[in-house]
Order: structure tokens, then sequence, then C-alpha cells
């Protein structure tokens, strides 16, 4: 039986087949065949396998690990002010107790008014789906000059709630130079600081924008008008009876 090197490797060429017998030919072509099967099916697993782990990408990254509509209010926006900070935000995946509520860095410019809090809630009220946590279920704060916030939770706040979590103005005051101010981390985290469900994009605040203008309303205006007019028709009338 003649196999000359080239069919070994699965080549074949109208030269090598002229002098063939028919089994021979009939064998290599098989034999191609199945290779060319084989490389197919290899194909189709690679893409699949591909198009999964892409999917399996994009779900995680638009859903789990993100917190929802995470913002950050304060009461007062002058420069150098003390102010109330409440965040808000819905978590998507559980937060075991134990576990960070809340670990934040608060933008440049915020000054603790007081010495660093470790272990002290004082000034800080949590609620979770409206519930103001306390007793057993109270937060563990530490609150430090350099803004770092860290809030523990002491109960397991489940994926889907609602979170408030609110600092006094006896704790932090506002920058002393104007402009947006954005968080450089807010995210709930396990006990190492990996974060379970982190903000994207970072909240922010605006700090020394301008007061509003006082406006009149609508109304304010119609009977603004109304009384300009009715003073306008007494001035009328008294020029009249004086003529």
């Amino acid at each position: 039986m003649r196999q000359s090197a080239s069919n070994k490797l699965g080549y074949i060429n109208a030269n090598q087949l002229a002098g063939a017998p028919d089994h021979e030919i009939r064998s290599e072509m098989v034999s191609k065949r199945l290779r060319t099967e084989y490389k197919r099916k290899l194909m189709k697993k690679i893409i699949a396998a591909a198009t999964v782990a892409a999917l399996s990408l994009a779900a995680s990254s638009a859903l789990a690990g993100t917190l929802v509509n995470p913002s950050v209010t304060l009461s007062n926006t002058g420069l150098s002010q003390p102010t109330t900070i409440t965040a808000t935000y819905t978590t998507v995946a559980d937060v075991p107790s134990g576990e960070f509520m809340l670990r934040a860095m608060l933008p440049a410019g915020f000054t603790k008014i007081t010495a660093d809090q470790i272990s002290d809630c004082t000034g800080v009220t949590l609620k979770v789906n409206n519930i103001v946590q306390t007793a057993g279920s109270a937060p563990t704060c530490s609150l430090f000059t350099g803004g770092t916030l860290l809030i523990w939770t002491n109960a397991l706040v489940p994926g889907g709630s609602s979170v408030e979590i609110h600092l006094a103005s006896s704790l932090y005051a506002t920058p002393s130079t104007a402009g947006v101010k954005s968080f450089t981390m807010f995210r709930t985290a396990e006990p190492n600081g990996t974060a379970i469900d982190d903000a994207v994009p970072m909240p922010s605040v605006t700090v020394g924008a301008p007061a509003p203008v006082p406006t009149l309303t609508e109304w304010a205006m119609i009977l603004l008008t109304i009384a300009l007019g009715g003073f306008a028709a007494l001035t009328i009338q008294k020029r009249r009876r004086t003529v």
C-alpha cells in the first residue's frame, strides 16, 4: 500500500491520486471529511463558549454589583458650612450582618467638625426600607477626619432594599472652595473592603452654588397685575375729578 508523506499530513492532489488504488482514494477523502467536520464542530464550540462568556460579563456589569440610584444631598451648600449629609441608594445584592452598609470616601475638602469617631454612631441614622435601624439592628460606625465613612450593618439587609444614611450637621462641614465635588468611593462591601455593590458613576454634590433668585409665581403675577390695574384706574378717576 502506497502512502506518501503528503498523504499522512492529509493533503490530496491530482498527482497523488492519479496512480492510487480506489480504496486509498476513498480512505483519504473520508479522512479529510472527518477532519473538516471535527474542525467545524470545534469552532462552533469555541464561538458558543465566547458568546456565553460575553453575555455573562455584560449581565454582571449591568446588574450585579451596581448600586441603584445612588445619590447624596446636603442641607447647606455654602462654603465651609456645617451640613447634613444624606446618602440614598437601593442595594442589588444582600448585605450580611457584620459587613459594610456603606464604605465611602467624602469628596476632598469636607472637614470633620469633631474628632475621629471609632465604633461610635453619634449623629448617624440608618434607615432600611424607611425603618430606622435601632437596638440589635443598629449600625456600627467609624467616621474619620480624612473623610472615610465606615458604617456596618448588624442585621441582614436583603438585595433590593432602599437605604438612607443620614449624617447630622454636627459631624462635617463643606469645602472652602466652590464646585462639583465627587465621592472617590461609595459602596457596600465585605469586611476586607471588597465591593458587594458599587456606585457607577460616583455620586457628587455641588458646593458654593449661588443662592436662587426669588421669583413671583404665576398667581402672584396675576394678583400684581390686578393691583397695578386698580391703582391706575383710581389715579385716572382722581385726575378726572380734579379737572
